[in-house]
This record gives structure tokens, sequence and C-alpha cells, in this order.
């Protein structure tokens, strides 16, 4: 059986693309006062930190209905017998339903996978499903792993203020005014005890207490050298090089990268915000 894998933009997969075949991404949507982009494809993720910067709010929705299905008409045409799709949180999105839909219309064969977060795992769960269907892999046996992996994993939000969540709807407008007069950094987390849902955690007073706050959960949760630690920021190398070195004073041997947050994810953040991700390594043999 032929697999072709569709991701979103928030997996942030872009480089890889060229150099990964069977794998395929659609645009998330970014809207902003009357103004539509496609994410990564008409505006990039410097474009929107800057506008963001400047002072404009932004929203995300759905990839184009229209674009997926021309997509997924691209891949039957390939030869491709099964879509697998491997997308942005169905407690976040209705991406995964939308392409459903698509091959529905299409009339190819599809199937899924809800990693329940966002971001570079995403990323990571989409580059190990590749590697597995290349190797043999039945889809069972894919997403059992891929499970597994999901079983110990979890994001873990560190917004630098509430106007972009207010704006987006993850809390309510008074919840963002009290938290703003009381200078709250709120710990939010994302993963499968949430379906995927964005929950609010501690509510530390600074970034630096939020750090730690988080760092301590990563230890709490046995993290160790067999997982992966992504530590993502909106314009705040600065911050994430601090949690990193926290971290590793405290877990010794674990692998830690920090790189800009995905644009889907950073939109509701805010410049300056944080995120960490762990997962345990995924067996691909």
């Amino acid at each position: 059986m032929k697999i072709a894998i569709v991701t979103d933009s928030s997996s942030d997969i872009y480089d890889d693309l060229e150099a990964i075949k069977g794998i395929y991404r659609l645009p998330l949507k970014i809207s902003s006062d009357e103004e539509v982009f496609l994410d990564m494809e008409t505006i990039d993720r410097s474009e929107v930190f800057d506008m963001m910067e400047a002072g404009r709010l932004f929203q995300t929705s759905l990839p184009p209905l229209d674009k997926s299905e021309d997509l997924l008409r691209q891949l039957k045409t390939e030869g491709y017998d099964l879509v697998f799709g491997i997308n942005i949180s169905t407690g976040l999105s209705g991406t995964t339903q939308s392409l459903k839909l698509a091959a529905d219309e299409v009339d190819i064969d599809f199937d899924y996978f809800d990693a329940f977060t966002s971001g570079e795992l995403l990323y990571t769960y989409v580059k190990a499903a590749r590697i597995m269907f290349d190797k043999g892999f039945s889809i069972e046996d894919v997403k059992a792993r891929l499970s597994e992996a999901r079983d110990h994993s979890a994001t873990y939000v560190l917004p630098d203020n509430l106007k972009h969540l207010m704006r987006s709807g993850r809390v309510s407008s008074t919840s963002a005014f009290v938290g703003s007069l009381l200078k709250i950094k709120p710990v939010l987390y994302l993963g499968e005890k949430t379906n995927g849902l964005m929950e609010a955690g501690a509510k530390p007073r600074t970034m630096n207490r939020a750090i730690s706050d988080v760092v301590d959960r990563f230890v709490a949760a046995g993290v160790n050298k067999d997982y992966i630690v992504y530590i993502v920021h909106v314009r705040n190398a600065a911050t994430a090089l601090k949690m990193k070195e926290l971290l590793l004073s405290k877990v010794e041997g674990v692998e830690v990268y920090i790189k800009e947050l995905v644009t889907a994810v950073a939109i509701h953040v805010g410049i300056g915000g944080i995120a960490s991700q762990y997962t345990k390594r995924i067996n691909i043999n």
C-alpha cells in the first residue's frame, strides 16, 4: 500500500519537505483585521513576528478546503492508496476533520493519528511515521509506536501576556484583564490528558518562576536521556537558553533543541512567549 502523510504548517516541517519524499504540508490560514494569509506560503514567520511587534493581533483557521482537495487529487493521481493525517491537535483545530471531508470528496482512503499537540512534537511524529511506513510497518504498528511516545509527552506554553490568548478565545477578557493587573505568567498545559485542549496550570508572577515550574514538571514526569526536549520561543532566545541550562542542570544527558515557535502557535502566545515540549524517543526499528 502506498501511503502519503499529510500534515499542516503547525508541524514546523519546511526544509525537510524536499528531502523526505511522501510528506505533504497544508497551510493554515492566518488572519489579521481583514487580511488573510496562508502560513509559510503567502507570509513567513519573520513577517508575522514583525507585525506582532508592531501591535497586530492574529487568528488562525483551517487550511482552505479547495487546497486540501487539490492536494488529495494530486496524491490520488500519483498512485497513493491512503492519506495518513498527522495534524494540529483536534482539540485546537478542525483541520483533521476537514482533511477527512476532503478525502471523502476525492474518494481516497484516509486515516489519522491525533498527537494532541502541534509544533516540534508534530514534526517528530511526522518524520518517524514516514520512516516506519517506508520500512513496511502497518498502520496499526505506526499508530501503536506513536501512541507510546505520545503517552510520554507534554507541551507547556508560557505566554508573556494574555492579550493574544484573549483574542483567540483561549482565555476570557476578564481573565486576561485580571491576569495583566497581577502580572501573572500562566503555565498552560497541552497534551493527551486534556484531549489536546489548552488548560491553565500554575500561575507564577515572573517568567523565571514559570520556567522553574515547567522544569520541575519535566523532572517529576521522569524525563531523562531517553527523551527529546524542544524549547521554542517567539523572539526570546535568551530566556529559552536559560530554560535549557536549568533543565540540563537537573537532567543529565537529555537532548535539548532551541528553535523559534511555529507561527500558528506563536500568534496566540505573543512576542516574548516560550513553549517547551518533551517526548519519549520513538522506536522506529
